[in-house]
């Protein structure tokens, strides 16, 4: 069978008030959004290296997402369905399925320095495996990968907490999945992961190179 590969990445419309929340104790609103803008434009950028893949922007927002399709206008644009964190995942894999996908990988925009070679590790990891996981440094992971969309792997987690991972891994565990684990790294989400990412990023010059031009033209705490 032909392989058909997906890359799919997760992101909201930025609003205020509706990304990143918990960084406006170091930021004011208008500077969140503008660094998430930042982390969907290295998002993307990384995305694009994806070279013969079909790339897919699942999106949540209320309206219709402008900034998204004016930054990643060459991406397939899919609405994000369902209540749970689970839900919405499982329904992009379904999605990308009916598209015909043999493989395919989710990563979400809060992890702008995130190495290609996680991404295409992942890839290739399918051959022999039926799940991939890239943990985070907070108990959940920043990558998930399927030949086919599994469902009990995203029921009743609770997502959020530390143990994410731990409860994913039992359940594909429990159904006789073959699972591998990437190399951990870290997504932003508190101030302390801000911190951390721009430490990270003051001597890689080419790396999320917005994010890091963001950074580095605001006076941080």
């Amino acid at each position: 069978m032909r392989e058909n590969r997906f890359l799919i990445v997760f992101a909201k419309e930025p609003r205020c008030g509706q990304v990143k929340t918990r960084l406006r104790n170091l930021l004011s609103e208008r500077q969140v959004v503008n660094l998430y803008k930042a982390f969907i434009k290295d998002t993307i950028k990384l995305g694009n290296k994806c070279k013969n893949f079909n790339k897919i922007i699942a999106y949540h927002a209320q309206g219709n997402p402008v900034y998204l399709k004016k930054v990643a206008s060459k991406y397939t644009f899919y609405k994000q369905r369902g209540v749970s964190l689970g839900q919405r995942l499982y329904n992009a894999f379904e999605f990308a399925r009916n598209q015909g996908a043999t493989k395919t990988v989710i990563i979400g925009s809060d992890a702008p320095d995130l190495p290609f070679s996680y991404i295409d590790t992942a890839f290739r990891k399918l051959a022999s495996h039926e799940v991939i996981f890239g943990p985070s440094k907070d108990g959940g992971y920043y990558l998930v990968a399927l030949k086919k969309p599994i469902r009990n792997i995203f029921q009743n987690i609770k997502w959020s907490t530390c143990s994410v991972l731990a409860q994913s891994l039992a359940k594909a565990k429990k159904a006789n999945k073959k699972v591998y684990l990437l190399k951990v790294w870290q997504d932003v989400d508190s101030c302390e992961d801000l911190r951390r990412l721009r430490e990270f990023l003051k001597t890689k010059k080419s790396t999320a190179i917005n994010t890091r031009r963001f950074l580095y033209g605001k006076s941080f705490k």
